[in-house]
């Protein structure tokens, strides 16, 4: 799945890292700044071993003043 973050800020966005909340979540992101009015695209992958309900969170550290951006991942499984 991907996410789009968008700079809207006056300086470019300069992503430092991105942790997920489970050993079988992976994300792949840019690693040069964004320049002000860009997008950019936050890749995770999850590896699920069991069915049901589940909850991912990514967290996204940045040099915006709420770091970090929290994106949540839900969803129910079947295998």
């Amino acid at each position: 799945m991907t996410f789009q973050l968008k700079n809207a800020g006056n300086t470019p966005l300069v992503i430092s890292d991105v942790k997920t909340s489970y050993g079988c979540t992976s994300a792949k992101w840019v690693k040069q700044p964004i320049e002000q009015g860009k997008t950019t695209t936050i890749t995770a992958e999850i590896t699920l071993e069991e069915t049901g309900y589940f909850e991912k969170t990514i967290s996204v550290y940045c040099n915006v003043e709420d770091s970090p951006i929290l994106l949540t991942v839900k969803g129910n499984t079947q295998l």
